[in-house]
């Protein structure tokens, strides 16, 4: 029962300071990050855009419809920030850098 995958003790200090994470984030981490923020945005760009469209009864207008357009708005947004998004990505992961770096030299 104790093998590796035990869990450890949570230590409960740790989470309310901020300086208890690494020391250092990767380049792949701080990548993630911004793609996903991107992602994030859009998502809420595109239900405010939707939102501003007048609905039809055309096709039903029923939670379903809404279920799978909200599913593939999701999609689309992950896409389109995976592909370079609006390049709101790049800009956080640019001022990420910038922030993180003093971070790594203060800490190490």
């Amino acid at each position: 029962m104790g093998g590796s995958n035990a869990l450890l003790p949570l230590d409960k200090s740790s989470l309310l300071n901020p300086l208890s994470g690494p020391a250092q984030h990767t380049d792949a981490q701080l990548r993630e990050v911004s793609k996903n923020f991107e992602s994030i945005f859009m998502r809420m760009l595109f239900k405010e855009m939707r939102n501003t469209v007048e609905k039809s009864n055309a096709l039903g207008n029923s939670r379903s419809m809404e279920f799978f357009e909200n599913m593939r708005d999701e999609q689309l947004s992950d896409s389109l920030a995976s592909a370079g998004g609006i390049g709101i990505g790049k800009m956080i992961y640019q001022k990420l850098k910038e922030t993180t770096l003093p971070h790594q030299k203060m800490f190490k």
